[in-house]
């Protein structure tokens, strides 16, 4: 990330008759917040530099000394054998959480959005360190949910909002790897926070990119204030930084309770590309009758995966053992979710209908929804030698998976589309998997998930979008006025200016 700094005039200069002067460099955003501090000093100490060589000519150079540096201020003095003292205050707002930010596997990025604390804290549940919007978007107003909804069970970053005026606001996720591919989450709970119990509907964005509209008032889609709405998206970012936008669209006052990024193995997920995205729309893990959710630690990439169980149709098949993934798998499922699964409670009868369906939702922007499908199984059992264990796939009564395979013992294997499933007619989606001719034994599935694809094209946002400011005043000892240099972070490289003259700057370019 490069740094455009631009001095606006406030009438300092070192002599009736000193020159105009510009002083251009090219430097790099560093990779920590205490960088940052040793590099603004570094670089205001060769601007005094410069000031004392148009004061002094060819004297002694200056003697500098860092006085103080602290999570938010830095001061440093600048002397030389003239007894004159330059001395300069740094207050910086720049990215002020960004360590807390960070997981233990240092991609991991968790907003607390409405958090009026200074600093973030840890999850007690999933360990996680969440951070406050601070350094991710400068609009919005915080809120705390009514208290009849603050349970144990909503979680503590669920128990403050961020609401936004005016039409479009952005949170900017910064430090990331172009090119690589990231889950991006979004968390909802209303809880009446404004005292209206009225939810709103608006537009979530990635970039330029439609992703969904949180609806809270859909009955089919949404129960109730006291619920917790999550959507979450699998994307290539092509640039070093992402927007999340909340869009209103006259419905109500967008809000957000909390926002995730997490960073993925760049192999997986190989339907997610720069041009399509994958929307979350189920994560099943078959099985486990705690209704324990499984995210991170146990999964480390953190994704959620929901307790899927009916005691009335299915028995459960689990194990105690470690269940792995295959050399070139492209999902990565944890163990935890694997060492659970299901077959039908009858033993002639298919795994079918609800268990792994969904309707299909056209809208405007996309009348033809396309759907990806990862369904997978690993065998928990040893089977007797005379026994076997083959599936067949069908989707909606059509053949799939339909030439019998056999999951292996302790290992995932994976059924997946690269295509998207597509259809203008079809509004109900339902996965049958079914035993085999060959089989002796009934079919079981371990987990499941289900996305609709959108387009991605324009996940990156031009870099006047994303524009944060660093103030810097610089008291000379000697010249009362002061110098107000702005700092402009974009993520595109460009020159660092600084520029006084007697008369004001006209423009910046990089």
């Amino acid at each position: 990330m490069a740094v455009v700094a631009a001095a606006a005039r406030h009438g300092l200069s070192a002599s009736s008759s000193a020159p105009n002067l510009a002083v251009v460099v090219s430097i790099s955003y560093p990779s920590s917040i205490s960088d940052l501090w040793l590099m603004v000093a570094d670089l205001m100490a060769s601007i005094v530099g410069r000031l004392f060589s148009l004061e002094h000519g060819n004297a002694s150079p200056p003697r500098f000394t860092i006085e103080h540096i602290d999570g938010g201020t830095t001061r440093l003095s600048i002397e030389h054998n003239n007894g004159g003292t330059y001395r300069f205050t740094v207050g910086v707002s720049l990215f002020p959480n960004l360590g807390a930010t960070r997981c233990s596997s240092d991609r991991f990025i968790s907003i607390d959005c409405g958090l009026s604390e200074e600093t973030g804290y840890v999850d007690e549940t999933t360990k996680i360190s969440y951070a406050t919007d601070a350094g991710f978007i400068d609009a919005g107003t915080n809120h705390n949910i009514a208290a009849e909804f603050v349970t144990p069970s909503v979680g503590k970053p669920r128990y403050t909002v961020r609401s936004f005026a005016g039409t479009r606001n952005c949170y900017t996720l910064r430090s990331l790897v172009s090119g690589d591919k990231y889950i991006i989450r979004a968390m909802f709970m209303y809880g009446n926070y404004d005292g209206l119990d009225r939810p709103p509907v608006f537009d979530l964005y990635i970039g330029v990119n439609y992703w969904h509209t949180v609806d809270m008032r859909d009955p089919e889609k949404f129960e109730g204030i006291d619920e917790v709405m999550i959507k979450e998206v699998i994307v290539v970012v092509p640039d070093n930084f992402v927007q999340v936008c909340l869009v209103n669209t006259g419905d109500g006052t967008p809000f957000i309770s909390s926002l995730e990024l997490r960073a993925l193995n760049k192999t997986h997920y190989p339907q997610a590309t720069v041009a399509q995205g994958l929307r979350v729309k189920s994560r099943m893990n078959f099985g486990p009758t705690d209704a324990v959710i499984v995210r991170y630690p146990d999964d480390p990439q953190d994704r959620i995966w929901s307790p899927t169980y009916n005691k009335n149709f299915w028995t459960e098949i689990t194990t105690t053992q470690k269940v792995q993934n295959l050399d070139n798998d492209l999902f990565g499922a944890p163990s935890a979710v694997l060492q659970t699964a299901i077959r039908p409670l009858n033993a002639s009868e298919d795994i079918w209908g609800a268990t792994i369906g969904w309707t299909s939702q056209p809208t405007t922007i996309d009348p033809s929804p396309g759907y990806i499908i990862i369904l997978h199984f690993a065998e928990l059992q040893v089977l007797p030698s005379n026994a076997v264990r083959e599936l067949n796939i069908l989707l909606s009564s059509d053949p799939w998976y339909t030439r019998g395979f056999t999951p292996g013992y302790l290992y995932d294997t994976v059924a997946y589309n690269t295509i998207p499933f597509t259809s203008s007619f079809r509004r109900w989606y339902s996965i049958r998997i079914e035993a085999s001719g060959n089989a002796t034994l009934p079919p079981f599935i371990n987990a499941a998930e289900i996305f609709s694809i959108f387009p991605t094209t324009n996940v990156g946002t031009d870099s006047q979008d994303v524009i944060a400011t660093l103030a810097i005043e610089l008291e000379v000892s000697r010249f009362p006025p002061l110098l107000h240099l702005v700092i402009i972070i974009t993520p595109f490289k460009c020159l660092l200016v600084v520029h006084w003259a007697s008369s004001p700057l006209a423009s910046v370019s990089g």
